[in-house]
């Protein structure tokens, strides 16, 4: 029981700091962003590519699109929530924008 009372509390915690992420970088709060973002949160030294991110999702069972996906990676690296990485110029890799990474 207390387990449960934990992880509703996680998940309550983490949807404040991933909603107050986006409010801040002047985006609107959306399924979409939340369920991105949300693979970034839980472990924030977590580097994907979006097609490691969607089988995350898909592991999740959650319903967000390929498409979407791409769309959304793109949209928060652009404001500066995400790190946009490309290691091979076929491949961009996501990460969470850390305090390393402000400039």
């Amino acid at each position: 029981m207390k387990l449960v009372k934990r992880e509703k509390k996680n998940n309550w915690s983490n949807n404040h700091l991933i909603t107050s992420m986006l409010r801040n970088a002047g985006l609107s709060v959306t399924h979409s962003r939340v369920t991105v973002l949300s693979i970034f949160i839980y472990d924030k030294s977590i580097r994907l590519t979006a097609c490691d991110a969607f089988k995350v999702l898909m592991r999740r069972q959650e319903t967000v699109s390929l498409s979407t996906l791409y769309y959304v990676l793109k949209n928060l690296a652009e404001v500066g929530v995400l790190v946009e990485t490309s290691i091979h110029e076929s491949a961009k890799h996501y990460s969470l924008k850390s305090e390393d990474h402000k400039s």
